[in-house]
């Protein structure tokens, strides 16, 4: 007896999933709310998601090195930057 899924979704094309970020523990973390929003502010100036971003501070507080998931995406959100200032300049004409 086979128990190959048979109809549209067995035929649909697989969608790419993100980027693995590797091995990791999950820890729940409780805020200060009167901190919660400049954590966000701070994450978002820097392209990232909250997680990633806490990740980023306590790696750079603690003085380990970057992960190589979070280095390629801060690389990847610097040039993003650079290239919207780029196209914003105003032209000389």
């Amino acid at each position: 007896m086979s128990t190959q899924k048979v109809g549209p979704a067995s035929l649909a094309p697989r969608k790419p999933g993100r980027v693995s970020k590797g091995e990791r523990k999950a820890h729940s973390v409780r805020f200060p709310a009167d901190h919660f929003d400049a954590y966000l502010e701070h994450a978002d100036e820097l392209g990232l998601d909250l997680g990633s971003y806490i990740v980023y501070r306590m790696a750079e507080a603690e003085g380990l090195a970057l992960p190589n998931w979070l280095r390629e995406e801060l690389a990847a959100n610097e040039r993003v930057r650079r290239e919207q200032v780029e196209f914003d300049l105003p032209r000389a004409g």
